[in-house]
């Protein structure tokens, strides 16, 4: 895509070229970008597209007339619109408002989310009422793909932007915006995902939302769905359908999290007990604690003997012998120093040095 300065280079060559290239590449980057591109486009206009806007001389002092804008830009006046909404002249932004205000098309709602942050009141109050007369179903794909930029506004103080986020995101979270949400879940942004998720959460079941969420590539999107999981807002039912996953997760903070919410549900040592030889120190640590807390007599031998079984299996996976030697560096006596010194040779160097680390714990 074309970079925001190009753009604005674009913008001065508009009402110049009979054959409209200027016109057309800007209509192909609107209708192309997506909403964290407008939040960008934004951020480089206030101090990058603030000299004029087209070939010729216009004064910036006084409110321009409609007609400028069809004069300028014959063929795709709504997209040069939109570029132009983000000009550091509050004259040209009035006059690319009233204009977006008045179209029905869905690529301008980023551009009039981002105007109701703006400077001036009216202009503040024109968007805002131009958002407000697109709450309709049919129009909830671009507000919910505009998700991250309202996350952003809603943290603003200049304009109330917060009454107009949870208004929105009162909308979205209506049954008749649903797919809407559902196609933002896999939407290429993972903050949009994220929010998109947390907003389905008010109509469908937390486990169907939870699960492809706990999965997601982005890390923090599995952190926020790992500890929506062991909520109180999620049912117990629900927290028992999550729980596989949270206990498989490669993240050391999810597991953390199942052996937790296993306990406040069953109760029961089995989960602690296999988290006493996980790869992860935290995740020990965790699962010690907890069995001390409910048995404080409790000793560990258990767990050194269960360990020295996994470093005895031939073929044991990577993590599953780094999760034994860390276990008998928590719990290991010195005669099971031999069995440690075996894997300072291995050739995977995540189990060489946790081979050096344990030995060094159980020969002191």
């Amino acid at each position: 895509m074309l970079s925001p300065t190009h753009l604005f280079a674009l913008a001065y060559q508009l009402g110049r070229d009979p054959r409209g290239a200027a016109e057309s590449a800007i209509d192909a980057w609107v209708r192309e970008a997506s909403p964290r591109d407008v939040v960008r486009l934004g951020v480089t206009a206030r101090a990058a597209f603030r000299h004029g806007v087209w070939s010729t001389y216009v004064p910036l002092n006084a409110p321009l007339v409609p007609e400028r804008l069809a004069e300028i830009a014959p063929r795709a006046p709504t997209s040069v619109a939109a570029l132009l909404s983000t000009h550091r002249s509050g004259y040209v932004r009035e006059l690319a408002l009233r204009h977006l205000a008045a179209a029905r098309d869905a690529f301008v709602i980023p551009f009039l989310l981002l105007r109701t942050d703006d400077i001036v009141p009216e202009l503040r109050a024109l968007a805002e009422g131009a958002i407000e007369a697109r709450l309709e179903p049919e129009l909830a794909a671009p507000f919910a793909r505009s998700l991250a930029m309202l996350e952003t506004l809603g943290g603003r103080t200049r304009s109330g932007g917060g009454p107009m986020a949870r208004r929105i995101h009162r909308f979205l979270a209506q049954p008749a915006c649903r797919q809407a949400l559902v196609a933002a879940s896999s939407d290429p942004d993972p903050a949009v995902r994220r929010l998109a998720s947390s907003l389905r959460l008010h109509v469908e079941p937390a486990a169907h939302v939870l699960a492809p969420a706990l999965r997601d590539p982005d890390t923090r999107v599995r952190i926020w769905a790992a500890r929506a999981s062991v909520s109180r807002s999620t049912s117990d039912d629900d927290k028992r359908a999550l729980l596989p996953i949270l206990q498989a997760s490669r993240s050391a903070c999810s597991r953390s999290l199942a052996l937790r919410a296993s306990q406040r549900l069953d109760g029961g040592d089995g989960p602690l007990e296999a988290a006493l030889l996980d790869h992860h120190a935290a995740v020990r640590y965790l699962a010690r604690t907890l069995l001390r807390a409910r048995h404080p007599d409790r000793a560990f031998g258990q767990a050194r003997t269960g360990a020295l079984a996994v470093l005895a299996t031939a073929g044991a996976p990577g993590p599953e012998l780094v999760g034994a030697l860390g276990a008998l560096a928590d719990v290991g006596l010195p005669e099971d120093g031999d069995a440690v010194a075996r894997f300072l040779a291995d050739p995977r160097p995540r189990v060489r040095l946790e081979a050096t680390r344990t030995l060094g714990f159980v020969r002191r």
